[in-house]
């Protein structure tokens, strides 16, 4: 299992975690770097210093202190045995120091309970799972994994979070009726650089400690979101501006901190070519300014699958890469189970990401349609809203 480079430059025959690199004489010396993973326990894990030997590393660890001597190369593989699996590769260098690896199903697994009850406003109904009806009153059956959970109601203009309810089992709610809820608070987003072409949706996602709720998803800049009263310490509301045409997604994402944010949204990424002949690479003449270049293979049936390549600008730069690609052919251990089908339905992206200088993550990204499971923009957005919530609760 390899991930490869339009170019790689040249290094030692050997790598691996805290081994001494056998390089020449004036090499420098190998730098340990802290590489830390998000969300689940890894099923396996490897690392390749430069272009020498993936090594093998002990998995189920939640960080890995490796030494490299530059470019290097390192692989987790979060897998809940039931055939979904998330594949995360990193690209970087020395000099990037510590980095964060995201590395978990963006789905639960496991068996869930029914939560019924009935709504007596037309709305949504939210515990993590989603019902929804435009006509009052009605029923709802939320299938949610047992545990402690927020509910959140909702319609347009209202309301009503009922906190920390106890789901052991089969569970029927009382009546849920937004006239004992609040209103919610609008706001506008300030969206630039946009193309004529586009449409723009904003959306709003509250982010609780055990569950997420859609507060608001809709055309233009408009969104809603929770008032302060009701927010918990734990809680946070991710805004999204996000602009599509054709195979082209920008967004702009931002924790609501008391004010609309504003996003200048980064180009499209108008020259990025996707490999006809198997569905593991993609490569670009040009891109603009980046914190992060990931390719992405995202694997829908039955069962999810994701493989995904995080590259650094130094990474880039010390390889003179212009193309992210997986290779599954070089690293003992690395099952085929891991590799998304590439006859099932399926979506890939190439993707870059920079922070602004308030902090918002800015992305512009261009998909592949040839093989979607559904609407890429919404699989962009769930995939990117799902890591932003397992990482936030890690913090």
């Amino acid at each position: 299992m390899i991930l490869f480079a339009a170019c790689s430059s040249s290094h030692h025959d050997s790598g691996g975690v805290m081994l001494e690199p056998d390089a020449p004489a004036d090499s420098p010396p190998p730098s340990t770097i802290e590489l830390e993973l998000i969300g689940s326990m890894p099923t396996f894990v490897a690392l390749r210093d430069g272009n020498g030997a993936w090594q093998m590393q002990t998995p189920g660890q939640a960080s890995y202190s490796v030494q490299v001597t530059n470019d290097y190369e390192f692989v987790a593989v979060c897998a809940d045995g039931q055939g979904n699996f998330d594949a995360e590769w990193l690209a970087a260098t020395a000099g990037d120091g510590r980095q964060l690896v995201f590395c978990g199903l963006t789905m639960p697994t496991g068996s869930t309970v029914d939560v019924t009850g009935r709504m007596v406003q037309a709305g949504e109904a939210q515990m993590t799972d989603f019902a929804s009806s435009t006509t009052a009153p009605w029923s709802f059956d939320l299938h949610v994994m047992p545990g402690t959970h927020d509910l959140v109601a909702n319609d347009a203009t209202r309301v009503l979070v009922r906190r920390a309810l106890s789901i052991q089992g089969a569970t029927t709610l009382a009546d849920v009726d937004l006239a004992a809820g609040e209103n919610l608070v609008p706001v506008t987003v300030e969206v630039s650089n946009t193309d004529p072409d586009d449409a723009l949706v904003t959306s709003v996602e509250l982010i609780t400690s055990s569950d997420a709720a859609m507060l608001s998803d809709g055309p233009g800049s408009d969104a809603m979101v929770l008032p302060d009263d009701l927010m918990k310490p734990s809680d946070f509301e991710l805004v999204e501006a996000q602009a599509t045409a054709d195979s082209f997604d920008r967004f702009g994402s931002a924790i609501y901190a008391g004010s609309a944010p504003s996003f200048a949204l980064p180009p499209r990424l108008t020259d990025a070519t996707f490999d006809s002949a198997t569905i593991t690479s993609a490569s670009w003449t040009s891109l603009p300014a980046f914190d992060q270049v990931e390719f992405e293979v995202d694997g829908f049936g039955a069962t999810m699958g994701i493989e995904r390549v995080t590259a650094t600008p130094a990474w880039v730069q010390a390889t003179a890469a212009s193309q992210l690609a997986i290779d599954t052919s070089g690293i003992t251990g690395y099952s085929p189970s891991w590799n998304v089908d590439p006859t099932g339905p399926y979506s890939r992206s190439l993707a870059v990401q920079q922070a602004d200088a308030s902090g918002n993550d800015l992305g512009s990204a261009v998909f592949d349609t040839s093989g979607q499971a559904f609407p890429r923009a919404m699989a962009g957005r769930a995939l990117r809203h799902a890591r932003m919530r397992v990482a936030r609760r890690a913090r």
